[in-house]
């Protein structure tokens, strides 16, 4: 489980071990979803003052270390030293605000293009998805942000770009966490090519069974 991750998170521990910081506008949920995730509890929150941290350990001995950093203005520039190379960045977007989805497009935009962000798998959570009359949905936050296009290349070395993954979350239900924790141990369809230090997507090979020579 841990040895695509052996070159980016060799100093994060062994190799069950990452380190992720969880990023976004002020407002979108972050700390809500940390304490959620850590207690299985709704923590009325206050705006974060710098930052939180909390280390969570699951079932199969995986563990990871989430850095819950403060998203007001002042703070933003202060960002890019809580991501080191190989850094799972958790953005988390308040999916009911569609006034401000273009402005956490481009903060995220703007954290991707930092040197230390390159090898950085990026977790979009689009969050307060318990609202679902005002919710836009994983796949409206995942177009918006270019998930697919511009996004998955912004600042990266290898032909393949980035893992970018988008689930649905809310921190009150706690719908998606599980989903999101799995991935942040193995983005789906990835592996890191330790030789050429690039994140690779997995081939798909489909058979057409009708063209399979009978045994």
């Amino acid at each position: 489980m841990g040895g695509v991750y052996s070159y980016v998170f060799k100093n994060k521990g062994s190799g069950n071990n990452r380190k992720a910081v969880i990023i976004g506008l002020d407002a979108a949920g972050k700390t809500t979803l940390l304490y959620k995730l850590k207690l299985d509890e709704v923590i009325k929150a206050i705006p974060t003052i710098g930052f939180n941290v909390e280390t969570l350990k699951t079932s199969d001995d995986f563990s990871v270390t989430l850095w819950d950093v403060g998203g007001g203005d002042k703070l933003r520039p202060l960002f890019v030293h809580y991501i080191e190379p190989g850094t799972v960045i958790i953005f988390v977007v308040d999916s009911t605000d569609c006034d401000r989805m273009t402005e956490a497009f481009d903060f995220l935009k703007l954290l991707l293009r930092n040197e230390n962000s390159r090898e950085s798998p990026v977790l979009i959570l689009a969050n307060k998805q318990d609202l679902e009359d005002e919710a836009m949905t994983s796949e409206a936050v995942r177009e918006h942000f270019q998930v697919d296009t511009a996004l998955a290349t912004l600042n990266t070395r290898g032909p393949s770009g980035r893992p970018i993954g988008v689930i649905g979350t809310s921190a009150i239900t706690g719908q998606g966490l599980k989903e999101a924790l799995k991935w942040i141990q193995q983005p789906d369809g990835w592996f890191y090519d330790e030789k050429s230090r690039f994140w690779i997507q997995r081939k798909v090979v489909v058979v057409d069974a009708s063209r399979v020579p009978e045994q």
